[in-house]
């Protein structure tokens, strides 16, 4: 009896001991997914980056921040990490930029092509699905039909299907070709008009762009003269009376003024380099 109720006793011990591994592997798996939900905002899968890749990005600005404040024995180093946010936070939206014009450039070219498939008779989900073809293979317009008509062959439904096209792409007329897929299917309403307006739209908007950012680019190089000018003066300062400069830098007035304007000289670069980007 002894031994039998040693075995259960061991047993128990053994069972509680799983019991509180499989709770310590929850936590750390529920913590790991708070962290990824924290960073993997709807700005993050628009843009296509994961969130170890912003971790990554930013490590390198601390670890520079911190090797400053140990050499120079200042805590005005640390000035520039917002700067480095600022700067992280542009490059995500550039790359979300890049990925919607992507996705822009083929576009057009899908809306016109469902536009003559639906004039013929055929369904609009099945032209959409043939629409791939047309595209090359590291086409984006390419790769959202494929996941969509992955949901479908999955069992999703074709109203969930339609929803989720392209739903992680920052283009302004998505919603609408959703809304007007979705009516067509639903009322049996006219969808070729429909989507001959939405490619004349993307093309206005497109050349629109175009003549922003030429308009824009004499502006951006004189940014970029006047930039090149204040790091010239600091080095030519730097080299020909170091002296100077070092005491400029000691000193507590001189040093917030130096940070303040390298910090206002980048944020200027990055937003003149922000202007004439696709609006939202």
């Amino acid at each position: 009896m002894n031994l039998r109720w040693k075995a259960e006793i061991e047993r128990a011990r053994a069972l509680s001991g799983a019991v509180k591994l499989e709770q310590t592997g929850r936590s750390k798996r529920s913590l790991d997914h708070r962290v990824t939900s924290f960073l993997e905002t709807r700005l993050l899968r628009e843009a296509g980056i994961f969130p170890k890749q912003v971790v990554t990005w930013f490590l390198p600005f601390v670890v520079l921040a911190a090797l400053f404040i140990v050499i120079l024995h200042s805590s005005l180093p640390a000035l520039l990490l917002p700067v480095a946010v600022v700067a992280l936070y542009i490059n995500v939206l550039r790359c979300r930029d890049n990925r919607t014009q992507l996705f822009e450039r083929d576009y057009p070219a899908l809306l016109l092509s469902l536009s003559s498939s639906v004039r013929t008779g055929l369904d609009p989900l099945i032209a959409l699905k043939q629409a791939s073809d047309l595209f090359a293979a590291n086409s984006l317009v390419r790769s959202e039909i494929k996941m969509m008509a992955l949901r479908l062959d999955e069992g999703a439904a074709e109203d969930e299907a339609v929803r989720t096209f392209a739903q992680h792409i920052a283009h302004p007329d998505i919603s609408l070709f959703r809304t007007a897929l979705l009516l067509s299917r639903q009322e049996g309403s006219s969808l070729a008009a429909c989507l001959h307006r939405l490619a004349r739209v993307t093309r206005a908007r497109q050349s629109f762009r175009r003549r922003v950012r030429a308009a824009l680019a004499m502006q951006k190089l004189s940014a970029i003269g006047i930039a090149c000018c204040a790091v010239g003066v600091t080095l030519f300062q730097g080299i020909t009376n170091p002296k100077s400069f070092v005491l400029a830098f000691h000193d507590p007035l001189g040093s917030k003024v130096l940070m303040v304007g390298i910090s206002l000289m980048l944020l200027g670069l990055i937003g003149m380099y922000r202007l004439g980007g696709p609006e939202k």
